[in-house]
């Protein structure tokens, strides 16, 4: 679906007509999406850019795209082509950073300061590196009917739930806030299933107990946190 169907089935089932519920329908659509992409860091919010580290610069800006639409939670790493090595970039505070390293220090990276749009490496590179940014990405609010994104297309049905969910509660109609409440949960504990599958060894496929604040730190976790 795009956003000018998903605000068609929402207002279907709505069935107000009303000027002022038609013009809060797509805000719910937009708070549901919002509350996808804030509860986990799911595979389809995933971006990665490649750059460089220029020798004795320390200061670079994120990605265009990732200036504003990024979430807290990235990992920067170089990349050696030459023997195909990766090695990742450690986050840490400001002040630990100058507990490590004096004003000119220079050597391979070792570490990075995030800011809101931009960051900081430390020690100050001494030569060329290849660098990769991977982080995660909120959608941007659907605005035009055409609009569309991952989750309008493949996955409609939560934002459908979602929507009707903030629009009965709205309307004051408690009954049917817990039915579809309860289907938007059901359908985000499903997608939260779903991208723990894609994370786990092909080899392991297991039956889920639904726990959406869950977060896979370890295997034993995970099988912890299923049946």
């Amino acid at each position: 679906m795009n956003f000018g169907e998903l605000k068609a089935r929402v207002s279907t089932i709505i069935a107000r007509n009303n000027a002022i519920v038609t013009a809060e329908i797509p805000n719910w659509i937009n708070t549901a999406m919002h509350k996808v992409c804030n509860h986990k860091n799911f595979w389809f919010l995933q971006t990665l850019r490649q750059s460089t580290l220029t020798e004795d610069q320390q200061d670079y800006y994120y990605p265009a795209d990732a200036s504003t639409l990024y979430k807290d939670d990235s990992i920067l790493y170089l990349y050696n082509t030459t023997d195909n090595k990766y090695k990742i970039l450690h986050m840490i505070a400001f002040e630990e950073a100058l507990k490590l390293y004096g004003p000119n220090d220079k050597g391979e990276p070792q570490y990075w300061i995030a800011n809101r749009t931009s960051f900081k490496i430390f020690p100050i590179p001494d030569d060329t590196y290849n660098i990769a940014f991977l982080y995660y990405q909120f959608f941007a609010d659907l605005v035009l009917d055409a609009d569309e994104n991952t989750l309008t297309v493949e996955m409609s049905d939560i934002l459908i739930e979602g929507a009707l969910s903030e629009g009965f509660a709205y309307l004051q109609e408690v009954n049917d806030v817990q039915l579809h409440e309860a289907k938007f949960q059901a359908l985000l504990k499903s997608l939260v299933v779903r991208d723990t599958d894609r994370r786990l060894p092909s080899d392991i496929k297991l039956i889920p107990k639904f726990d959406v604040n869950a977060t896979l730190h370890s295997k034993k976790r995970a099988i912890d946190n299923y049946y």
